[in-house]
């Protein structure tokens, strides 16, 4: 079985993401105790703590190891955690490993991720939608965006999707040299045209070329995402959340997407983010805990079951 590769990603800070990543990895490790490892890499460039989350005190190398020419290996960098067969590599905590990652870089320590001896990789991506975040998040064969069902959560979430739906078209127009004109277009459109949705690009696309809009369309089409709801309590919540399903579908004409699962409220989050010890080896009958593991089970069932999920949750 070939490394699968799982990217979490935010559109802003402080929805649990590196906690969902580190948790969503252990209950990975769970299930595939008896077939398969699993490897969480923190690829918040320059901030990341998911080995806190994870609960290694004194991680035996990081990335930042590989990218300064310390080892020439990715795997050489791996700690061990509490779980025999998950495995981590911590981040780098130096901003400016960050800000100097070049796409040469990104494809080095993609290409290093993919060969790294594991069935899932898990890949704690920096929150927001910076170039560094879009090229991991693409690059992965499944995509988690961690939201929260609150207002301001929800527009980070469905800009973060709008940028990398975009940056994704941009990728693939830049592929041939015939699409050039259409990569142009579509640059003017935007530029002119501030905060358009997707739903106007195609229209504004049309106007110029019909064939161009349906190319375009098509990759749209085809971008699949998944969403983890975190934190959440019922009620009015499910309001918000329904209207941010209703904007995926009429503003971006998204349609391949999943939700994995609600991980609900927990009131001893916080405090295990004192302990460092992930929760569900604290907390392993909780609500929380099995939350995150049956997303860790709808994650593992997809491979075989791949139909998108458009029904909105109970």
């Amino acid at each position: 079985m070939p490394n699968r590769m799982v990217a979490v990603a935010s559109g802003k800070g402080g929805v649990g993401k590196t906690f969902i990543t580190a948790n969503l990895s252990l209950a990975l490790a769970d299930h595939l105790s008896s077939v398969g490892r699993v490897v969480s890499v923190d690829l918040d460039l320059g901030c990341g703590n998911l080995s806190t989350c994870l609960g290694v005190r004194s991680p035996s190398g990081s990335i930042n190891d590989f990218i300064m020419g310390r080892t020439s290996t990715l795997a050489s960098t791996m700690s061990l955690t509490d779980s025999t067969n998950l495995q981590m590599i911590s981040g780098a905590y130096d901003g400016l490993i960050d800000a100097q990652l070049t796409m040469d870089w990104k494809q080095r320590l993609l290409d290093q991720i993919c060969d790294l001896d594991a069935h899932y990789t898990t890949m704690d991506l920096g929150a927001g939608t910076s170039d560094n975040v879009m090229d991991f998040f693409l690059a992965a064969n499944d995509r988690l965006l961690v939201i929260t069902p609150e207002s301001l959560a929800l527009h980070n979430a469905f800009l973060f999707i709008k940028s990398a739906i975009l940056h994704l078209i941009d990728q693939e127009l830049s592929k041939a040299r015939h699409l050039a004109p259409v990569r142009q277009e579509v640059h003017e459109i935007l530029h002119h045209e501030k905060g358009v949705d997707l739903r106007t690009l195609i229209a504004r696309l049309k106007e110029w070329d019909k064939f161009s809009a349906y190319l375009v369309r098509g990759m749209i089409d085809e971008f699949q995402i998944k969403l983890v709801v975190n934190m959440y309590r019922g009620g009015e919540e499910k309001k918000y959340l329904q209207r941010f399903h209703d904007l995926l579908l009429r503003r971006l004409y998204l349609r391949n997407f999943q939700y994995m699962g609600m991980v609900h409220y927990g009131r001893k989050v916080h405090d295990t983010a004192q302990s460092l010890r992930p929760y569900i080896r604290s907390y392993p009958r909780d609500h929380v805990s099995r939350d995150i593991h049956e997303v860790a089970a709808r994650l593992v069932r997809r491979i075989d079951d791949p139909e998108p999920v458009l029904r909105f949750p109970d």
